[in-house]
């Protein structure tokens, strides 16, 4: 019998502090989409919320408490300590306030790599490390988000005359940084 649905991603959101949320994409007939229930490897059933209907694809979102991810809770990254204040080594966010949905925030980020040409270089819950290098100028840097804030790490640079001790680095750097955050209050909102 040929399974009537197909998961292609499943993503973790963490909205608060004591729910997550599990959204998995499926490929299955919209006619037939209604409810849709998540069996765990313990046994137990969990009901899922459609959210969004596109042709012949659906998103259903599944609630689950935190114990029920993997053997780890979700915790919120760990902010570097600058050393000093205003430093360009950690900048806090500001397009977006608290309570954020961390899901809207991930994907409205994510679309603004893309759109001005970083590479995601890795990613987990809470952090993305992200990237750009253009041959003369390279930068990598953190996002870090949870649903109480989101700020950006300084990682490392070529071409930017980065100096952490005199807290230095190149105008473009902050350039970036506002567009980032103008491409997130943009895609957040929508």
């Amino acid at each position: 019998m040929k399974p009537l649905a197909y998961i292609i991603w499943v993503k973790y959101h963490f909205p608060m502090k004591k729910t997550v949320f599990a959204s998995v994409m499926l490929f299955v007939s919209a006619a037939m989409l209604s409810a849709v229930s998540l069996t765990l490897s313990d046994g137990s059933i969990i009901e899922g919320n459609v959210t969004g209907i596109d042709g012949d694809k659906a998103e259903v979102v599944f609630m689950l408490p935190l114990s029920m991810i993997e053997d780890n809770q979700w915790q919120k990254p760990e902010k570097i300590v600058p050393p000093y204040p205003d430093s360009f080594v950690l900048i806090q966010g500001g397009a977006v306030s608290a309570p954020i949905d961390t899901a809207k925030l991930e994907n409205a980020f994510r679309r603004g790599l893309v759109s001005h040409g970083y590479r995601v270089l890795s990613s987990e819950p809470g952090v993305i490390t992200y990237g750009l290098d253009n041959g003369r100028i390279s930068l990598t840097m953190r996002f870090c988000y949870a649903p109480d804030e989101y700020w950006y790490e300084y990682v490392d640079s070529t071409g930017l005359d980065a100096d952490i001790q005199s807290n230095y680095i190149h105008r473009r750097y902050s350039r970036w940084i506002n567009i980032l955050e103008k491409e997130i209050s943009e895609g957040y909102y929508l």
